[in-house]
């Protein structure tokens, strides 16, 4: 079940919205004692002033996310496949992915593979090894003497016993899991073999002796949602259990822009679903998930692409927007240009 809720939690991103502009004042970006980038509500510690500020998360409507169509499509003009390069080393790739077992995804244009097996190492979001998957499991009950049926109330807990049948946990384990791991499994379609694309790469790049490198670890991942309260999440899970017989519908829409290779729709399509919450918890939450880790992956993932012949997958909508990953690798002078 554990490694069940990895592949969810980096598909998330995809059938939520993306986020705003009225919060990203209030998120603060700073660096530890040890060189670590932190984003958090609250300023920094005294002594750890921001020292990044020429690359912080943008504070206005012009220049953010994903606020105006036009900027949106010149950031996202292209595929899901990009050659990274002008760096004097050998290209790397960058790979949009959707974190999916749908056979259509899994079915890669050749383009991908060719590039996929030039490359000496395969970098992911993260890597799915034991200690990721014990992290996973490990912070996925509730603790003290709350219930999930004492939060969300018997209607809903009854309405997401029936659909969590379908993934083979009982009402007594449901009943202990946290709100944001309930979510987080019904919001995707019940997996059937459990190899969605990033995993199916990563094994594909073990067998063929690669590197595997994570750009994050399962505490940074789990912590988009860990740093939610226990009544956002609680919202956010009554909201995804009134969505239940419209998530198919939408995933489908996504799977079929993804292997039309149009990364503009998929991001028109995240923009489009609208999760019945309050608006600010929707575009605080997404932030978190989306744009914030863009800069955290794009500062781990430069040691890679100046070794050069790194093959990089992460999800898609990380690629898109402003501040997303192609926008700032521009802006840090290298040459990413999208592969037919």
């Amino acid at each position: 079940m554990a490694r069940r809720i990895i592949g969810i939690l980096l598909l998330v991103f995809l059938v939520v919205p993306t986020s705003g502009n009225d919060v990203l004042a209030e998120i603060y970006r700073w660096r530890d004692q040890n060189g670590i980038l932190h984003f958090s509500d609250t300023p920094p510690p005294d002594g750890l002033e921001d020292t990044d500020s020429g690359q912080a998360p943008p504070q206005s409507p012009s220049t953010s996310g994903f606020s105006d169509a036009a900027q949106q499509e010149t950031a996202v003009s292209g595929g899901m496949l990009w050659k990274i390069g002008g760096l004097g080393v050998k290209q790397s790739y960058l790979l949009g992915t959707i974190h999916s077992e749908d056979p259509r995804v899994l079915n890669l244009p050749d383009s991908v593979t060719e590039a996929f097996n030039s490359a000496d190492a395969f970098v992911m979001e993260l890597e799915m090894n034991s200690n990721a998957v014990m992290a996973m499991g490990a912070a996925m009950l509730i603790t003290g003497d709350r219930d999930l049926e004492s939060l969300i109330g018997a209607s809903d807990f009854n309405k997401a016993v029936s659909a969590m049948a379908d993934y083979g946990i009982p009402a007594s384990i449901l009943n202990r899991m946290k709100p944001w791991v309930v979510m987080s499994m019904l919001s995707m379609p019940k997996p059937k073999t459990g190899e969605f694309l990033d995993l199916m790469l990563a094994n594909r790049a073990k067998s063929q002796g690669k590197a595997v490198h994570g750009l994050e670890s399962a505490e940074e991942q789990m912590s988009v949602f860990e740093g939610l309260s226990i009544e956002d999440q609680v919202s956010l899970l009554k909201a995804t259990i009134q969505q239940l017989d419209d998530l198919p519908a939408m995933f489908d829409q996504l799977i079929r822009a993804y292997v039309a290779n149009d990364l503009a729709r998929i991001s028109a399509l995240a923009q489009s679903y609208n999760y019945g919450v309050d608006s600010n918890l929707v575009q605080r939450f997404m932030f978190r998930l989306n744009e914030e880790r863009n800069y955290r992956m794009v500062d781990r993932m430069m040691s890679y692409l100046n070794t050069g012949n790194a093959f990089v997958a992460v999800g898609a909508l990380h690629l898109a927007g402003e501040s997303g990953i192609i926008n700032q690798l521009r802006a840090k002078g290298l040459e990413v240009t999208p592969v037919p």
